[in-house]
């Protein structure tokens, strides 16, 4: 075997490992492009089914609370914020003056307040009989909670029968 047959040899095994190389970093970078698009996408899709359940509960409310909350679990991010819907109704028979107060409970470190004043207590609301507040939000923003579950206790004060309800939030 002559010399030149071996540089050929030589020759065609670099080029090999090089297109090996090459083909695996671009198989890499490929993979982690296609996991980050799907994580998106699961991402969007999970909020936009939760916005899809506030809207439906938000429309036909639960009548038959005087005080319901959807979702009633909410998952976000840590650092993030979050939001659910709250429906009042009036189940008397005569007409009310209600407010709402919420307080984070479990620890964490949450806030949780109303869309209609940013704080803790909400305006105060004439309900008829057999009416319905359902245009109120409690937002949720997570001020540097560890992971974990946590919540917001929402309670109603007017009617004859104060009404509370919870709402999980779990930080991601």
């Amino acid at each position: 075997m002559s010399k030149m047959d071996k540089k050929g040899a030589v020759e065609l095994s670099m080029t090999t490992i090089i297109i090996i190389v090459i083909g695996i970093t671009v198989l890499s970078l490929g993979l982690v492009w296609i996991r980050s698009i799907f994580s998106d996408v699961g991402g969007i899709t999970k909020e936009a089914f939760s916005r899809g359940e506030a809207e439906i509960a938000q429309i036909t409310g639960d009548v038959d609370e005087p005080l319901s909350v959807s979702p009633d679990n909410l998952d976000i991010e840590q650092g993030d914020t979050g939001d659910a819907s709250i429906t009042v109704n009036n189940l008397e028979s005569d007409e009310y003056d209600v407010s709402l107060t919420v307080e984070s409970v479990g620890g964490g470190d949450i806030a949780c307040a109303f869309d209609d004043t940013f704080d803790t207590t909400s305006d105060t609301y004439t309900l008829g009989s057999g009416d319905q507040l359902t245009s109120l939000k409690v937002l949720v923003e997570d001020k540097g909670s560890d992971l974990g579950r946590y919540g917001c206790r929402i309670k109603v004060a007017g009617f004859p029968d104060d009404a509370s309800v919870s709402l999980l939030v779990n930080i991601e």
